[in-house]
C-alpha cells in the first residue's frame, strides 16, 4: 500500500527546507563578516609594520581577500589603496581610493588620499576638485588645506595658495613648509617684502634647513639687493657645500654684484659639483656669460658649447655663443649667423633678432640693418637700446633728421643717458643747427659723457661759430685723452683757419705717426707746408 503526503505536510516541508537555506546563508554571511573582519585587522597590522616592497604586498593581499569576501566596504579598498601608493603604484591605489569614494562619499579622507595620487600622476586640477571635496567635509582640517595650496601652487595660482597656507598656519599645521611655500607663492607674486618676511620667518622656525636660507636669497636678488643675497647663498652652502645650485646662485649675485672673479669661482664650484646623470647646463651658460663680462670670449664659446651639448633646443644658449663671437675682432659673420640659429629655434627671440640688427651695422649692411630694427620695434616699442642702435645707422647713412628722431625718442625712454644727447648733437651739427649742437653737447657733459668725441665734435661746432680759440681748445682736451688721427686733422684745419701752418703741419706729422700712409693726412700736410 501507497504512503502519500498531504499538501499540508508538503508546504510545511518546503518551509522548513527554505528556513534552513537562509539560515546558513545568514550564518555563511556572518562568518564571511567574521573572515573579512580578520583579513582586514591581519592587513593592517602588516601595512602598520611594512618597511619595504614586499611587506606591503603582503598587506594588500590580505586586503583583497577582504574585498572578495565583503566588497561593498569601503574601508577595504582605501586601506588596500594606501598599499598600493606606499608602492608607488599610484594607477592602481587610485582605483581603490576611487572604489572607497563611490561607496562613501561622506570620508573626506577618501577624498584627500585620492588627491594624493592624482598629484603624483600629474594630474593637479583633478586633485584640486579632491582636495576641495576633503575641505567641504572638514573644513578646519590644515593638511588638507595646505595640500591644496601645494597643488595651487603647481597650478600657478599663486593668489588661492597663499589663502590655504594662510589657513595651514593658522590650524598651526606643516608651519615651516607653509611659511616656506608661502614666501615662494609671494615672489611668483612680485610680492618680494613678504616673500623675505615669510622665508625670514621659516629660516627662524628650522635655521640649519638650508633651502630655506637659498630661497630667501633668491628674494633678495630679485629685489637687487645683492648682499643680502650674497649672505644667505652663503649660509646655504655654510650648511650644505655638496649642492651646486647654492654656489649657482652665489655666482650669480656676485656677477650682479660685480665681483667677477669669486662670481666666477663660484661658477666653477657649481660645474665641479654637478654630478647628477643630467647636468645642469645653466651651470655652463651663467660661467660662460661670467667669462663674457670678463672679456674672455674664448673661454666662454667653451661653456656655451657644453650648455648647447646638454641641451641643443634653447635658444639663450644659441644666443649666447653669438655674444662671445661679438667680442672676437673679425668675427662679425660667425656671430650674425648665431643669431640668426637661434630665431630659427625661436622667431621670437627678441635679444637675438637686435643682434642681428648690430652685426648688419657693423658688416656695413646698413639698409639691412634698419630692417631688422624696424621688425625689432614693431615688436618692442619702448626700448631705448633699438632706437638708439637704429639712430646710429641712419647716422651712417647720413638720414640725420631720422637719427634726431630716434635720438628724441631713446631720451624720452631714459634721458639720464648722456651719450644720447652726445649722438644728437652730432646730427645736429652735420644738419647745421650749430647753437642746438652745442647745447646737446653742454648736455651730455652735465650728464657725465666725457668723451673724446665730444670735445671733438663741440670743437667743431664751435669752428664752424668761428670760435677758433675755444674749438682749438676743444680739440685739445680732445686729442689729450685720445691720439686719433681725426682729431688731429680737425684741429690743423684750425690751425689752418687762424693762419698758423707750422702747428697744423705739426698735427700732420703726429697722426701720420698714428697712421702711416693717410691720404687725407698727407694732404693736409702737403696744404700746410
Amino acid at each position: 500500500m501507497s504512503t502519500k503526503t498531504s499538501p499540508s505536510a508538503a508546504s510545511k516541508n518546503d518551509s522548513n527546507a527554505t528556513s534552513s537555506t537562509d539560515k546558513a546563508k545568514k550564518r555563511e554571511k556572518k562568518q564571511n563578516v567574521a573572515k573579512s573582519a580578520e583579513y582586514f585587522k591581519i592587513g593592517l597590522a602588516k601595512s602598520r609594520k611594512a618597511s619595504n616592497r614586499s611587506e606591503f604586498v603582503e598587506a594588500a593581499e590580505n586586503f583583497t581577500l577582504a574585498i572578495d569576501l565583503r566588497p561593498s566596504n569601503a574601508r577595504y579598498y582605501f586601506a588596500r589603496g594606501n598599499c598600493y601608493r606606499s608602492m608607488t603604484e599610484f594607477r592602481k591605489a587610485y582605483l581603490d581610493y576611487t572604489a572607497a569614494v563611490r561607496l562613501d562619499e561622506t570620508v573626506s579622507l577618501y577624498f584627500a588620499n585620492r588627491a594624493m595620487v592624482l598629484r603624483r600622476m600629474k594630474r593637479p586640477a583633478e586633485a584640486y576638485e579632491d582636495y576641495t571635496r576633503a575641505l567641504m567635509l572638514d573644513p578646519g582640517n590644515g593638511n588638507f588645506s595646505f595640500n591644496r595650496a601645494v597643488t595651487l601652487y603647481e597650478l600657478k595660482r599663486y593668489e588661492d595658495a597663499v589663502k590655504d597656507y594662510t589657513k595651514a598656519i593658522k590650524e598651526n599645521k606643516h608651519v615651516f613648509r607653509a611659511y616656506y611655500n608661502r614666501g615662494n607663492c609671494y615672489r611668483r607674486m612680485s610680492r618680494l617684502d613678504d616673500s623675505i618676511k615669510d622665508l625670514k620667518k621659516a629660516v627662524e622656525l628650522e635655521s640649519r634647513n638650508p633651502s630655506a636660507h637659498n630661497n630667501l636669497g633668491l628674494s633678495y636678488f630679485e629685489m637687487g639687493v645683492h648682499e643680502d643675497a650674497i649672505n644667505c647663498f652663503s649660509e646655504a652652502i655654510t650648511i650644505d657645500d655638496s649642492n651646486p645650485t647654492f654656489y649657482n646662485n652665489r655666482g650669480l649675485a656676485l656677477y650682479h654684484h660685480n665681483d667677477l672673479e669669486q662670481a666666477l669661482s663660484d661658477m666653477n664650484e657649481a660645474v665641479a659639483r654637478d654630478s647628477s646623470k643630467n647636468p645642469d647646463p645653466n651651470y655652463y651658460f651663467n660661467r660662460g656669460n661670467t667669462r663674457l663680462a670678463r672679456h674672455e670670449p674664448q673661454k666662454a664659446l667653451h661653456d656655451f658649447g657644453e650648455a648647447l651639448r646638454l641641451n641643443g633646443r634653447d635658444p639663450r644658449y644659441l644666443h649666447s655663443l653669438g655674444l662671445a663671437r661679438q667680442q672676437i675682432d673679425g668675427e662679425e659673420h660667425l656671430a650674425l649667423a648665431q643669431f640668426e640659429k637661434a630665431l630659427e629655434v625661436d622667431p621670437d627671440h627678441i635679444p637675438s633678432r637686435y643682434h642681428c640688427g648690430l652685426m648688419l651695422h657693423r658688416l656695413g649692411q646698413l639698409d639691412e640693418a634698419v630692417r631688422v630694427f624696424n621688425h625689432v620695434l614693431s615688436d618692442v616699442t619702448d626700448d631705448r637700446l633699438v632706437y638708439e642702435s637704429r639712430g646710429l645707422v641712419y647716422q651712417d647713412q647720413g638720414r640725420h633728421r631720422q637719427a634726431v628722431r630716434d635720438f628724441t625718442k631713446a631720451l624720452e625712454l631714459d634721458d639720464n643717458i648722456g651719450e644720447n644727447f652726445y649722438h644728437r648733437g652730432e646730427s645736429r651739427l652735420r644738419l647745421g643747427q650749430l647753437e642746438g649742437a652745442l647745447e646737446e653737447f653742454q648736455t651730455a657733459l652735465r650728464r657725465h659723457y666725457d668723451q673724446p668725441c665730444l670735445f671733438n665734435a663741440r670743437g667743431m661746432a664751435k669752428r664752424k661759430l668761428n670760435n677758433m680759440d675755444d674749438a682749438i681748445s676743444d680739440l685739445d682736451i680732445a686729442i689729450s685723452r685720445s691720439p686719433n688721427p681725426e682729431f688731429y686733422l680737425n684741429r690743423s684745419t684750425c690751425y689752418l683757419d687762424v693762419d698758423d701752418p707750422g702747428s697744423a703741419e705739426d698735427d700732420m706729422t703726429e697722426a701720420l705717426g698714428v697712421a702711416p700712409g693717410d691720404f687725407r693726412l698727407l694732404q693736409q700736410r702737403g696744404i700746410a707746408r
